[in-house]
């Protein structure tokens, strides 16, 4: 029997449901009414037949898009949410790399270059750089595709007349990362549900943005017996870094309650706020956390209109910045000039956008720098009145 059965779903085939079509009509028409595949309606029996096992077929997709063994793309990813597995996205790789040709030159940033034989690996520098000195380039595009191991040999993709040679300094500072896989999001949300009760990092993040007001969380933690040399997190501490967007802000006593009950016997916490929790026998207990550092970022963009008059207006490319913004920046999110050009390009009646022209830095409201690099504990943000759009 077709259907939602005692042991699950049930479809019918293209067959199954000619022959129900032709049964019917034969029962309730004429005994005799010619139904085979070389007559009228016997065509007609066939098309609808397979318009309905195409509706059956899509019943048992949304079936077994409900269970996390039978899930898939973006309704695995759903599915994972709901107990705080979030599948990891695709990172575009970092690299530092040293530019040799005329000396004391400097060379703007946007040189693209590629490794040799593989010319859809393609990176792009963020900042300008005097020709012997270190800068970083980002991969065009997310994945570890782009990863590109030390000493290999590389290709300039936008000739410069000043430079001759760039190498790599090393290993990639970020190494480039794929979207993980239905296979690895399952096992990953497996291996969190075999752990109740731990207190691992995901697992107090995951409770701290049960609070009211707790928009964002991040959870750094330092195992070591010495202080960490980056983050400043004494030994064997963890430092709950929380955000709130929008209204209501979170009532800090309930942040400081919830770090209490999440966090790991004998780990003390970390960061500049602080409230006091009090245990179940009356015990008070100092409990440190932290909000992001807000950083206003300014940007500038000049671009090239269409002459047709469909170009959207200076004014409406800074909202498109801020909306990207709003969207896409989040704790320890660093912003380039490529990220702002790829918001630009794609709007109503922008032709180009000048990469040689488009800024963003934390500094003053005049941006000459294509990248502003956050700390960990940074939060950028983009308002349109502190973007500064020129078309010509």
């Amino acid at each position: 029997m077709a259907g939602l059965t005692a042991t699950g779903i049930t479809i019918k085939s293209v067959d199954e449901i000619r022959a129900d079509i032709e049964a019917e009509q034969l029962a309730n028409i004429d005994p005799d009414l010619n139904v085979g595949p070389d007559d009228v309606l016997g065509q007609l029996n066939g098309i609808y037949a397979a318009a309905l096992a195409e509706a059956w077929e899509f019943l048992e997709e949304l079936y077994h898009s409900a269970y996390p063994d039978t899930a898939s793309g973006q309704a695995l990813s759903y599915i994972a949410a709901l107990t705080g597995t979030i599948r990891r996205i695709a990172t575009k790789a970092e690299l530092e790399v040293v530019l040799l040709g005329t000396p004391s030159a400097t060379i703007p940033a946007g040189l693209r270059f590629y490794p040799d034989g593989d010319p859809d690996s393609l990176f792009e520098t963020v900042a300008p750089v005097t020709l012997a000195g270190i800068t970083v380039a980002i991969a065009v595009t997310e994945g570890s595709y782009s990863n590109v191991a030390q000493g290999e040999t590389l290709v300039i993709a936008t000739p410069q007349p000043d430079v001759t040679q760039i190498f790599t300094t090393g290993t990639p500072i970020v190494p480039g990362l794929d979207e993980e896989t239905d296979r690895e999001l399952r096992t990953r949300r497996e291996q969190s549900l075999a752990l109740p009760g731990a207190s691992t990092v995901e697992a107090i993040r995951a409770d701290m943005l049960t609070v009211t007001g707790v928009d964002s969380c991040t959870v750094f933690e330092n195992v070591e017996s010495v202080t960490d040399p980056v983050l400043g997190l004494p030994p064997h501490s963890i430092e709950v870094l929380i955000s709130s967007i929008a209204a209501p802000s979170p009532d800090p006593q309930d942040i400081v309650d919830q770090i209490w009950l999440s966090k790991p016997a004998g780990t003390q916490t970390y960061g500049g706020l602080s409230g006091t929790a009090t245990d179940s026998t009356g015990g008070t207990h100092t409990i440190y956390y932290s909000e992001p550092v807000t950083v206003r970022l300014y940007v500038a963009v000049r671009l090239t209109q269409a002459t047709d008059g469909t170009y959207i207006g200076d004014s409406l490319v800074a909202q498109a910045i801020e909306d990207w913004a709003v969207r896409n920046l989040t704790v320890g999110r660093s912003v380039y000039a490529s990220d702002l050009i790829n918001v630009v390009a794609d709007l109503t009646g922008v032709v180009s956008v000048d990469v040689n022209n488009t800024f963003v830095e934390a500094v003053d409201a005049t941006p000459d720098t294509v990248a502003w690099i956050a700390s960990a504990r940074d939060l950028g943000t983009i308002a349109a009145g502190d973007v500064t759009v020129t078309s010509v």
